[in-house]
């Protein structure tokens, strides 16, 4: 076995995105399957306020439809095929609400993170729906809340207590700026993995300050051992979910 990568959470990235429609129920399961301790989705609301899985602010790349998900009813988003732009044998799937993503990955070992997408529509009382929902479905304590929004996150910590954040980052200057006050919510930090590739420096910095860090999107096992050797806590990867798995037990 080769231990260097040993403890290094494997997390999928919308779910395993190389070989199933991302964000979708079939690459959630596939990612399960093939042994990710954890997985990443994106949330969005829908135009009358629904929590769902769908990274993009418009329908077209992921669906056949145009428009806004932010202007469009639920009624309407519910019966899209979300899974044909990436093979038809995935003509079936559809666009999960974060209801049925969360009851669909009871089986995970670790986490979800929830990378919560900005918007307006973000209202008080659609933050609190969110959280009565992870608490109703006893995932409080095993769901990440993430944002590159730092006002956002500070708005769920607001309504809550329990909910476990983590900071999105992209530059050397937001990792640094984010620091303190991840520490000081006892959150996590996700960085872009060349950021942190480039200044390794940041990862010690984060230790320091007793803050676990992650790294995103790692699709190549290289860089993934590089990052594990600095210190980070897992990976966001899109194709690594097995493959990982494989060469630990090498």
């Amino acid at each position: 076995m080769n231990d260097t990568i040993e403890a290094c959470e494997i997390i999928a990235h919308r779910g395993f995105s190389a070989i199933a429609p991302e964000n979708t129920l079939a690459a959630f399961d596939l990612a399960i399957e093939a042994g990710a301790d954890s997985l990443e989705l994106d949330v969005r609301l829908s135009g009358d306020g629904i929590p769902i899985v769908i990274h993009d602010e418009t329908l077209q790349r992921t669906t056949p439809m145009r428009g806004e998900v932010s202007q469009t009813p639920w009624r309407q988003l519910r019966g899209l095929d979300a899974g044909s732009w990436f093979d038809e044998e995935f003509a079936e799937e559809r666009i999960p609400t974060l209801a049925e993503a969360l009851d669909a990955t009871w089986d995970l070992p670790k986490f979800l993170y929830l990378d919560i997408k900005p918007h307006p529509t973000w209202t008080d009382d659609r933050i609190g729906k969110v959280l009565r929902l992870l608490g109703e479905r006893g995932r409080i304590d095993r769901c990440y809340v993430c944002s590159f929004d730092t006002t956002l996150l500070e708005r769920f910590r607001e309504q809550s207590t329990e909910v476990r954040l983590c900071y999105l980052v992209a530059t050397v200057e937001a990792f640094r700026g984010c620091l303190s006050r991840a520490s000081r919510e006892k959150a996590i930090v996700s960085c872009l993995a060349k950021v942190l590739l480039d200044e390794p420096g940041l990862v010690r910095d984060a230790k320091a300050r007793k803050t676990q860090v992650l790294a995103w999107v790692v699709d190549d096992l290289d860089e993934w051992e590089r990052l594990k050797q600095i210190g980070v806590r897992g990976v966001v990867t899109n194709t690594l979910c097995d493959r990982a798995l494989e060469w630990l037990e090498d």
